[in-house]
């Protein structure tokens, strides 16, 4: 702690330069007095707990309290000398007569009209402080509190005396409602909760769901909420719990406004679309076979059931299949992905589509990609097809979902002069891609797929 004076108890009669505290008290309970010295104001008003930002803010000054001492009291008497230290002066003091059970039964809040009040160096300067009864019918309300006891601490770091004259707080700088929260959304309201989230609903966030590890994962972006942040469980509404979303670590990497306290954080376009582009980001590639289109910059796919795509290497044993897949169509948040992805057409009338597979009762866990056709088959643009495809994942004996994994997609045509007959040996195969050369390296195999 910064020293911001020598303190010690001195005979009346004492010469030695500083500010002399004479203090009574008028009861006979008071055994011990303890001066608080703050070293700066910090806001005007505090949401106490257990209420917090529940109720209204009690409005009084907020001093960041940085040194105190405390002496023996006899008959209620107490005589203190505070000498000049780091600080030539305080905006306040703060004294408080404590019982034998060390509950305070006694106060003084000590301001002065200039704003400060002066340490002296070269004189003694003696101030009578007379505490007044606290904690009684009628007196003023002496309120202290800690993260661990916050309905009542007689030795926590924050206090409030309430009713007086004029309310008043003296906290720790850095944790001035003392609930030890991190993000701390309002430093002036215990356990702030947020209300209202904000048009951005998603986020993305690697502590969210403790079930994934330290997996990426999707929330729903809220208010600030006290030690959560903006980021909280994703949900359908009341009783309709929805699965974790697992996405690739580069998404937290590159999407890092999720982790903001503001109540505007959301994964955008632009962070999703970076997270792709990066070498290290797993992502499923395919590639399939095509002749020329008709006409310039197109190609006409070539129909086929797909190659099974594995994944028994990078799960964890006895994982499976735990639903169909999906393919979200624009950013990692969509709510309303489709069951395939479309090629050409419109989404509704595709020309072409890819769909997806699950099937767990051969191979383990595999799936398999079949590019079809719709009512009407034509030319498609022949560059690269992006997407995201998700895949529930169930946990061994499990009979429920216990998560998704959402990973990007990329199609990729190879031109050919003649399409094969469809087949299982045709010409669309798939493969998970990493930088790394090892797709298991990304924890969203471990949190999500319970890998090793």
């Amino acid at each position: 702690m910064r020293r911001l004076a020598l303190v010690g108890l001195v005979a009346a009669c004492g010469h030695d330069p500083g500010l002399l505290l004479d203090v009574h008290a008028s009861g006979g309970d008071v055994v011990s007095i303890e001066v608080f010295l703050p070293d700066g104001t910090a806001g005007d008003g505090m949401g106490l707990p257990p209420g917090g930002a529940q109720t209204a803010k009690t409005p009084g000054t907020i001093y960041t309290v940085i040194d105190s001492v405390q002496t023996a009291a006899a008959g209620g008497t107490a005589t203190i000398l505070l000498q000049r230290g780091d600080l030539s002066e305080v905006p306040a003091l703060l004294v408080l007569g404590y019982n034998t059970s060390h509950v305070p039964v006694a106060y003084a809040v000590i301001t002065d009209a200039s704003g400060s009040i002066k340490l002296p160096a070269s004189q003694t300067i003696e101030l009578k402080v007379a505490l007044e009864p606290a904690n009684e019918p009628g007196a003023a309300s002496i309120a202290r509190w800690s993260s661990q006891k916050p309905t009542g601490d007689t030795a926590g770091p924050c206090i409030g005396v309430i009713g007086g004259a004029e309310n008043a707080f003296f906290s720790v700088g850095g944790d001035l409602d003392c609930d030890a929260k991190s993000p701390d959304c309002d430093d002036t309201s215990f356990d702030y909760v947020g209300s209202g989230a904000p048009q951005n609903a998603q986020c993305a966030a690697n502590d969210l769901y403790p079930a994934t590890k330290d997996a990426c994962t999707i929330g729903t972006t809220l208010a600030c909420t006290d030690g959560i942040g903006t980021c909280g469980p994703r949900t359908l509404g009341s009783g309709n719990g929805e699965l974790a979303i697992c996405v690739p670590e580069t998404v937290c990497k590159h999407c890092k406004n999720s982790d903001s306290t503001t109540g505007s954080s959301g994964i955008s376009p632009s962070c999703e679309v970076a997270a792709r582009m990066d070498q290290d980001t797993i992502r499923i590639d395919c590639r399939l076979l095509a002749t020329m289109g008709m006409t310039s910059g197109t190609v006409s796919p070539c129909f086929d059931t797909g190659t099974p795509l594995d994944l028994v290497p990078f799960s964890g044993p006895g994982w499976d299949c735990g639903g169909p897949p999906m393919y979200f169509f624009r950013n990692y948040g969509v709510t309303a992905p489709g069951s395939f992805l479309p090629i050409g057409g419109t989404p509704t009338a595709p020309d072409y589509r890819v769909d997806a597979h699950c099937d767990a009762s051969n191979v383990g866990l595999a799936f398999s990609f079949t590019a079809t056709s719709g009512s009407t088959v034509g030319d498609v643009p022949s560059g690269d097809v992006f997407a995201v495809f998700s895949f529930p994942m169930r946990a061994p004996g499990g009979t429920a979902s216990s998560a998704q994994l959402a990973i990007p997609f990329r199609l990729s045509y190879v031109l050919t002069d003649a399409c094969p007959l469809p087949g299982p040996n045709a010409g669309m195969t798939c493969q998970i891609k990493a930088q790394s050369g090892n797709p298991a390296d990304d924890p969203i195999w471990k949190g999500c797929a319970g890998a090793p």
